[in-house]
């Protein structure tokens, strides 16, 4: 089944709007923001895509080429792979599914990245990411630029027009 969504915004960056749920990254990190609208056109309820998630941020979290990777959801259910993260989500109906909170990924016991839900569905926030689902990654400069060409790739093979936007390349503490 093809996404419900036409579009995606990009965030490219550090966003001060945004800054109070920017909670995994450091300093050092850069950071990628995939915003995902939660509006369908059939529902009057914000909803999660699962399919666009699966067509466009599976892969993205691939093309890191890490060895290992740890899923968590809302804190408490921990699975050792996306993978397994899918399947569990894949179990639930349709109404209740919902991303992982958390998306690690490792080389050699080091995180190299990791994908955030940056959850603004039923708690308005800052225009650009107003009641969406919002993914963030947060790594060094080049396994974030991976994540990020990934989905433009995807987006482009799947006709989905991409809206990007620049943020501030560090943090504003």
């Amino acid at each position: 089944m093809p996404p419900f969504l036409k579009e995606i915004t990009l965030v490219s960056g550090y966003d001060r709007d945004a800054e109070a749920r920017q909670t995994q990254g450091d300093e050092t990190d850069s950071r990628l923001a995939v915003v995902f609208d939660s509006f369908h056109p059939t529902s009057p309820d914000a909803e999660f895509d699962f399919d666009l998630y699966k067509l466009l941020i599976v892969p993205a979290v691939a093309a890191l080429q890490g060895d290992r990777e740890r899923v968590t959801f809302d804190g408490k259910v921990v699975y050792p792979s996306l993978a397994t993260g899918m399947a569990h989500i894949e179990a639930v109906s349709h109404e209740d599914r919902e991303p992982p909170r958390l998306v690690e990924v490792f080389v050699g016991g080091r995180r190299i990245a990791v994908v955030e839900l940056e959850d603004w569905v039923y708690h308005g926030g800052p225009k650009t990411y107003h009641d969406s689902y919002t993914f963030v990654v947060y790594g060094e400069e080049t396994y974030v630029r991976r994540f990020g060409q990934k989905c433009r790739n995807v987006a482009a093979e799947l006709a989905i027009h991409v809206v990007d936007v620049m943020g501030d390349s560090w943090r504003s503490r």
